[in-house]
């Protein structure tokens, strides 16, 4: 399995911001969204990323079917927990 290069992950939609855009639109949907664990937030993130992206998915020259999702979700998780740090900060 392998981990996405950054071009396919900015590809995919998976940077900061955008993880940071998702978060904040869950939160504004549903107050108690970001009250979840690291793990469902990074699940969801993901999900509506990909959805957003989906296209890319069907683009030559990278191999999706031999990604390492988990790998992903992982960063994205650790990502989320950045953010719900800054977040608490600011609240």
């Amino acid at each position: 399995m392998l981990f996405p290069t950054l071009i396919a992950r900015r590809k995919l939609g998976i940077t900061y911001r955008n993880i940071k855009r998702v978060m904040l639109e869950m939160e504004a949907a549903d107050k108690d969204a970001l009250g979840e664990p690291a793990a469902i937030i990074a699940a969801t993130v993901l999900n509506r990323l990909v959805s957003e992206n989906e296209s890319v998915l069907k683009e030559p020259g990278i191999d999706w079917g031999n990604i390492d999702w988990d790998a992903i979700l992982t960063f994205i998780e650790e990502i989320v927990e950045l953010v719900l740090r800054i977040i608490a900060l600011f609240a």
